[in-house]
């Protein structure tokens, strides 16, 4: 918070804590783009990640791992350096690109074969179905 009060951004910063499983896919689903700093090397494949994608959110994450290479390779989102300039320009340069057409999220995880929860829903649906449907 001092490096925000000394950048004059300290109004647009809000430092959370804890927060619930609800309001996890409440502030997602709220968001434009998920921000996923961390200085951690012992966090290979946040689950976070998954979850947004599920929610069709962007994301941008630091790191220098074999997981930010295969985000790197799959396109599904932004790999950066963990400074602030690196992830302020992470930031206006997917919002432009929001603003530019950019491909559709949803099309960059179905070409890496990750499950949208509208997937999910379609999944448990034709199993309930099959079960419905059996004679015993």
């Amino acid at each position: 918070m001092k490096i925000a009060e000394k950048a004059g951004v300290r109004d647009r910063i809000r430092v959370l804590g804890y927060i619930s499983e609800e309001d996890k896919i409440a502030l997602i689903d709220a968001s434009d783009i998920v921000v996923l700093p961390t200085r951690h090397a012992g966090e290979s494949y946040p689950l976070l990640i998954n979850e947004v994608l599920a929610r069709g959110k962007k994301f941008i994450m630091t790191g220098n791992s074999i997981v930010s290479k295969w985000i790197r390779k799959s396109g599904i989102g932004r790999i950066v350096d963990i400074d602030p300039h690196s992830i302020a320009q992470a930031i206006i340069n997917e919002l432009k690109s929001r603003n530019d057409g950019d491909e559709n999220v949803e099309e960059r995880i179905k070409n890496v074969n990750i499950l949208t929860w509208g997937d999910v829903v379609y999944k448990l649906l034709g199993l309930l179905q099959q079960v419905l449907t059996r004679r015993y």
